[in-house]
């Protein structure tokens, strides 16, 4: 009977061991969850602060029925819903911009768009133009890096005039000139303008 004890103590301690060693796998597992938990976190933090920022200006427009703030309007949101910048709001631009004394009106060449660029203190800016030729639109982007004062990318795109599109012509340029690859089913609904 000692004996039959002896083992049961011995089969409780044993139990009592594997319990303690599972509750300590499991704080071992919980602490580990909560630091990655951390770390994940942290690096969404460094994430999010690392992107550029960028301004776009108004888009000169010829021959369509959009005008050059509602087109810019068209291509910052295009840009937004990249999530790849920090795109500096439009009223923001505005007010930065009237207390500077500059406007954003007929400011589409490399030197205005610059100089706006680094009075909104921003990485890039970008610019374009929307001109319609007969049964053509064309979709022209310029890409800024505002510290160096240089061109980053262009892109010319032509299309099938087809108003009730240009929202997916603008996607398809914005795409472009950051090198995002387009849908193809997208480029084929436009009908892309080949020569």
């Amino acid at each position: 009977m000692n004996r039959n004890i002896v083992e049961l103590s011995k089969a409780v301690g044993r139990i009592k061991t594997s319990i303690d060693n599972s509750k300590n796998r499991m704080m071992r597992a919980l602490g580990l969850f909560f630091i990655l938990a951390l770390i994940s976190s942290q690096w969404n933090e460094n994430t999010a602060q690392t992107k550029q920022s960028i301004a776009v200006s108004n888009i000169d427009t010829r021959g369509v029925e959009i005008d050059p703030v509602a087109m810019g309007n068209l291509v910052r949101i295009e840009i937004e819903k990249k999530k790849i910048f920090d795109v500096i709001d439009k009223y923001d631009m505005k007010y930065i911009l009237d207390n500077e004394g500059m406007t954003l009106e007929q400011c589409y060449g490399k030197t205005c768009i610059i100089e706006m660029g680094k009075l909104l203190d921003v990485d890039q800016a970008l610019t374009g133009s929307v001109e319609r030729f007969s049964d053509k639109l064309v979709i022209s982007m310029r890409l800024f890096d505002v510290n160096n004062g240089t061109i980053i990318n262009t892109d010319v795109a032509e299309f099938q005039y087809a108003p009730n599109e240009i929202d997916l012509m603008i996607r398809i340029s914005v795409n472009n000139i950051f090198g995002i690859e387009n849908d193809p089913n997208m480029g084929s609904l436009l009908a892309d303008y080949e020569e």
